[in-house]
């Protein structure tokens, strides 16, 4: 039998009671009892399991060296649909938080007494809010509202320093708060749908070497269609266990939009005049597209129609190529039709 005695409280147990001046470094969840009060569970430490791509490749470590110099507790914001790398960074920043001897605190939910709960840590700690637009924001009829409590941690306000991270899918959804407010969350990290060369990259890592001639033809696919990290790794998966491309992007579960946003510019022959339009709806499926152009030539606005039939895919640039055959431009007023056209080019817009 164990006794655990907290001023005049006494709780009988068993097991072995240890005492600690500073929480061992290590990974903790926060739950509570019937009684509503607060406490620390350890759990299995966070690992980033795969490879970080793209910009935010080294900016984990950069993260912690401005931690270190900060005067007081710093908030990390991170952006993002699922998907996207936002998870995976995150974990890395809990990793990383080992080499500076700083523990991990997860919050996935609200509590009562939380912010008390976590000014009650007397020692520099990595706290992750994970999913915090859907977990600590509430939404009413004047906008988002968070707990101002919660507030005066990122403000300073407590004598405790501690790294802050927040994942968010939606960062609309946090509040004028949080957003612009660099003092409570000194750094925001927007993660989106990987770039063609970032997705190359993923798969030739994912890939075994001998099927890896597949490759070409996910990117061609890349560049029509948003896939995001998730995708990309069940249809690494389907590959390299034997499975048709084809076969596989009919059965996984992977939910493409008929209509697509696309920004496109539409090159002349003068090399001088380009109209474009940075948010064209367009549907493979209808086989073609119009548009009006944001470009006033002499006053004058033009109508663009395009022929999706024939387009081609170009890598380096990342768009789909509309050949000269395939476009033609009218003057509105006029309904003349401009002759100059070379091609057209059509980027994939990304969702925020």
């Amino acid at each position: 039998m164990t006794i655990l005695q907290n001023e005049d409280i006494f709780k009988i147990g068993n097991g072995i009671i240890k005492t600690h001046d500073l929480l061992p470094i290590g990974t903790y969840h926060i739950q509570e009892d019937h009684n509503g009060e607060l406490y620390l569970v350890e759990r299995e430490d966070l690992k980033a399991d795969c490879k970080i791509y793209g910009d935010y490749a080294d900016k984990a470590p950069s993260v912690y060296k401005t931690y270190l110099n900060y005067p007081k507790s710093m908030g990390v914001l991170l952006c993002g649909a699922n998907g996207t790398g936002k998870t995976l960074f995150a974990k890395k920043l809990c990793e990383l938080a080992k080499n500076y001897q700083m523990p991990v605190i997860l919050v996935d939910r609200q509590f009562d007494g939380l912010t008390a709960f976590i000014d009650s840590i007397k020692q520099e700690a990595v706290v992750l809010f994970d999913e915090f637009d859907k977990t600590m924001v509430t939404q009413t009829f004047r906008g988002s509202e968070c707990d101002p409590k919660l507030l005066s941690l990122l403000d300073g306000t407590s004598m405790n320093k501690k790294l802050f991270i927040f994942t968010v899918n939606n960062s609309k959804l946090i509040g004028e708060h949080l957003i612009n407010r660099p003092n409570r969350l000194h750094y925001k990290f927007n993660f989106t749908i990987p770039s063609i060369s970032e997705i190359n990259e993923y798969l030739c890592d994912s890939i075994d070497k001998d099927k890896q001639t597949v490759i070409p033809e996910i990117l061609e696919i890349a560049v029509r269609i948003p896939l995001n990290y998730d995708a990309l790794r069940a249809i690494a998966f389907e590959i390299n266990h034997g499975n048709n491309l084809d076969d596989s992007l009919y059965d996984l579960n992977i939910n493409y939009s008929d209509t697509l946003i696309y920004d496109v510019e539409v090159f002349l022959s003068n090399d001088f005049n380009t109209p474009t339009n940075n948010n064209v709806e367009i549907d493979f499926y209808a086989k073609t597209a119009q548009f009006f152009t944001s470009y006033d030539y002499g006053n004058e606005q033009y109508r663009v129609c395009i022929n999706l039939q024939n387009a081609y895919t170009d890598i380096e640039s990342e768009t789909l190529i509309i050949p000269k055959k395939d476009i033609n431009v009218f003057n509105t007023s006029s309904s003349k039709r401009y002759p100059t056209v070379k091609y057209a080019q059509l980027k994939l817009k990304k969702p925020n």
